[in-house]
Protein backbone atom coordinates (compact mmCIF):
# COMPACT_ATOMS: atom_id res chain seq x y z
CA UNK A 1 0.00 0.00 0.00
CA UNK A 2 1.13 3.28 -0.44
CA UNK A 3 0.90 6.44 1.61
CA UNK A 4 -0.04 9.76 0.76
CA UNK A 5 3.16 11.23 1.11
CA UNK A 6 4.70 8.45 -1.04
CA UNK A 7 2.22 9.61 -4.15
CA UNK A 8 4.65 12.31 -5.73
CA UNK A 9 2.47 12.28 -9.71
CA UNK A 10 -1.30 11.41 -10.15
CA UNK A 11 -3.33 10.62 -12.64
CA UNK A 12 -6.93 11.88 -11.94
CA UNK A 13 -10.25 11.65 -14.00
CA UNK A 14 -13.18 13.61 -12.87
CA UNK A 15 -16.62 13.41 -14.19
CA UNK A 16 -19.42 16.03 -13.61
CA UNK A 17 -17.36 18.36 -12.06
CA UNK A 18 -16.09 21.89 -13.37
CA UNK A 19 -12.45 22.90 -13.80
CA UNK A 20 -12.58 25.41 -10.97
CA UNK A 21 -14.33 22.89 -8.40
CA UNK A 22 -11.42 20.44 -9.11
CA UNK A 23 -8.98 23.15 -8.53
CA UNK A 24 -10.64 24.34 -5.25
CA UNK A 25 -11.15 20.78 -4.17
CA UNK A 26 -8.00 19.26 -5.04
CA UNK A 27 -5.75 22.00 -5.29
CA UNK A 28 -4.87 23.03 -1.56
CA UNK A 29 -4.46 19.19 -0.63
CA UNK A 30 -2.08 18.31 -3.33
CA UNK A 31 -0.17 21.19 -2.96
CA UNK A 32 1.63 21.24 -6.07
CA UNK A 33 0.62 21.79 -9.63
CA UNK A 34 -2.21 20.04 -11.68
CA UNK A 35 -1.95 20.55 -15.23
CA UNK A 36 -5.87 19.67 -16.47
CA UNK A 37 -7.71 19.33 -19.57
CA UNK A 38 -11.56 20.06 -19.34
CA UNK A 39 -14.02 19.82 -22.10
CA UNK A 40 -16.47 22.38 -22.28
CA UNK A 41 -19.32 20.54 -20.51
CA UNK A 42 -18.39 19.45 -17.54
CA UNK A 43 -18.89 15.39 -18.52
CA UNK A 44 -15.15 14.78 -18.15
CA UNK A 45 -11.42 15.71 -17.58
CA UNK A 46 -8.42 14.75 -16.94
CA UNK A 47 -5.27 16.02 -14.91
CA UNK A 48 -2.03 15.34 -13.78
CA UNK A 49 -1.26 15.93 -10.83
CA UNK A 50 2.70 16.84 -9.51
CA UNK A 51 3.35 17.38 -6.19
CA UNK A 52 4.98 20.00 -4.72
CA UNK A 53 9.10 19.29 -4.82
CA UNK A 54 9.14 16.63 -7.39
CA UNK A 55 12.41 17.15 -9.59
CA UNK A 56 10.24 18.42 -12.26
CA UNK A 57 10.19 20.06 -15.54
CA UNK A 58 7.59 20.05 -18.13
CA UNK A 59 9.02 20.81 -21.85
CA UNK A 60 6.01 20.80 -23.26
CA UNK A 61 2.32 19.60 -23.05
CA UNK A 62 -0.87 18.67 -25.02
CA UNK A 63 -4.56 19.03 -23.48
CA UNK A 64 -7.48 17.76 -25.23
CA UNK A 65 -10.40 20.01 -25.71
CA UNK A 66 -12.73 17.83 -25.22
CA UNK A 67 -11.00 16.71 -21.58
CA UNK A 68 -9.89 13.36 -22.73
CA UNK A 69 -6.46 13.22 -22.70
CA UNK A 70 -3.25 15.11 -20.90
CA UNK A 71 0.01 15.15 -22.67
CA UNK A 72 2.97 16.22 -20.85
CA UNK A 73 6.69 15.67 -21.98
CA UNK A 74 8.71 16.26 -18.63
CA UNK A 75 12.16 15.71 -17.33
CA UNK A 76 11.70 14.34 -13.80
CA UNK A 77 15.49 13.91 -11.63
CA UNK A 78 17.03 14.09 -14.97
CA UNK A 79 15.09 11.69 -17.25
CA UNK A 80 12.75 12.66 -20.22
CA UNK A 81 9.51 10.90 -20.04
CA UNK A 82 6.12 11.29 -21.73
CA UNK A 83 3.02 11.14 -19.23
CA UNK A 84 -0.45 10.68 -20.49
CA UNK A 85 -3.29 10.43 -18.71
CA UNK A 86 -6.58 9.14 -20.80
CA UNK A 87 -10.22 8.66 -20.49
CA UNK A 88 -11.51 7.05 -23.15
CA UNK A 89 -15.18 7.40 -25.05
CA UNK A 90 -17.34 4.49 -24.42
CA UNK A 91 -18.62 3.24 -27.32
CA UNK A 92 -16.24 0.89 -29.36
CA UNK A 93 -15.94 2.99 -32.62
CA UNK A 94 -15.58 6.15 -30.57
CA UNK A 95 -12.70 4.32 -28.82
CA UNK A 96 -11.41 3.28 -31.69
CA UNK A 97 -11.10 6.72 -33.03
CA UNK A 98 -9.93 8.05 -30.21
CA UNK A 99 -7.30 5.89 -29.65
CA UNK A 100 -6.10 6.58 -33.47
CA UNK A 101 -6.27 10.20 -32.81
CA UNK A 102 -3.77 9.74 -30.20
CA UNK A 103 -1.01 8.01 -31.38
CA UNK A 104 -1.55 10.29 -33.96
CA UNK A 105 -1.03 12.98 -32.06
CA UNK A 106 2.13 11.47 -30.18
CA UNK A 107 3.37 10.71 -34.07
CA UNK A 108 2.80 14.01 -35.20
CA UNK A 109 4.81 15.91 -32.22
CA UNK A 110 7.43 12.70 -31.86
CA UNK A 111 6.37 11.90 -28.64
CA UNK A 112 6.31 8.01 -29.90
CA UNK A 113 9.77 7.83 -30.23
CA UNK A 114 10.46 8.54 -26.32
CA UNK A 115 11.71 6.02 -23.83
CA UNK A 116 9.61 6.01 -20.60
CA UNK A 117 6.36 6.78 -21.68
CA UNK A 118 3.87 6.11 -19.13
CA UNK A 119 -0.01 6.23 -20.04
CA UNK A 120 -2.70 5.55 -17.09
CA UNK A 121 -5.77 6.28 -17.03
CA UNK A 122 -9.72 4.89 -17.94
CA UNK A 123 -9.85 3.18 -21.40
CA UNK A 124 -13.26 2.46 -20.50
CA UNK A 125 -12.51 -1.40 -22.16
CA UNK A 126 -11.22 -4.09 -19.83
CA UNK A 127 -8.80 -6.15 -21.76
CA UNK A 128 -9.52 -9.17 -20.13
CA UNK A 129 -13.26 -9.46 -18.50
CA UNK A 130 -12.57 -12.27 -16.33
CA UNK A 131 -9.62 -10.70 -14.46
CA UNK A 132 -10.50 -7.18 -14.62
CA UNK A 133 -14.04 -6.73 -14.58
CA UNK A 134 -16.49 -7.81 -11.48
CA UNK A 135 -19.99 -8.35 -12.09
CA UNK A 136 -22.35 -7.02 -15.01
CA UNK A 137 -22.37 -7.86 -18.32
CA UNK A 138 -19.71 -7.17 -20.66
CA UNK A 139 -20.39 -7.61 -24.63
CA UNK A 140 -16.91 -8.90 -26.72
CA UNK A 141 -14.98 -6.08 -27.15
CA UNK A 142 -12.40 -7.48 -29.40
CA UNK A 143 -11.54 -5.05 -32.03
CA UNK A 144 -11.36 -1.93 -28.90
CA UNK A 145 -8.86 -4.89 -27.15
CA UNK A 146 -7.09 -5.21 -30.49
CA UNK A 147 -6.79 -1.42 -30.79
CA UNK A 148 -5.42 -1.03 -27.51
CA UNK A 149 -3.09 -4.09 -27.73
CA UNK A 150 -1.78 -2.64 -30.98
CA UNK A 151 -1.02 0.96 -29.22
CA UNK A 152 0.72 -1.16 -26.84
CA UNK A 153 3.04 -2.66 -29.86
CA UNK A 154 3.46 0.37 -31.29
CA UNK A 155 4.66 2.29 -28.49
CA UNK A 156 6.23 -0.83 -26.39
CA UNK A 157 4.31 -0.18 -23.59
CA UNK A 158 4.31 -2.90 -20.71
CA UNK A 159 1.00 -3.43 -18.90
CA UNK A 160 2.43 -2.75 -15.34
CA UNK A 161 -0.26 -4.22 -13.02
CA UNK A 162 -0.79 -7.33 -15.03
CA UNK A 163 2.92 -7.45 -14.95
CA UNK A 164 2.98 -7.60 -10.74
CA UNK A 165 -0.18 -9.89 -11.21
CA UNK A 166 2.02 -12.84 -12.85
CA UNK A 167 4.63 -12.72 -10.04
Amino acid sequence: MVSKTEIRLYFLIYKKLTQKKIQKRVGKAWGGEIIMAHGSSNLCGVAILVKKGVDCTIHSKILDPLGRYVILKAEINDKMYVLINVYAPNKDTNVINFLSNLHTTLRKDNFDAEENIIIGGDFNCPPNPILDKKGGLLPPRKSVVTTIENLQEELDLVDIWRSLQKR
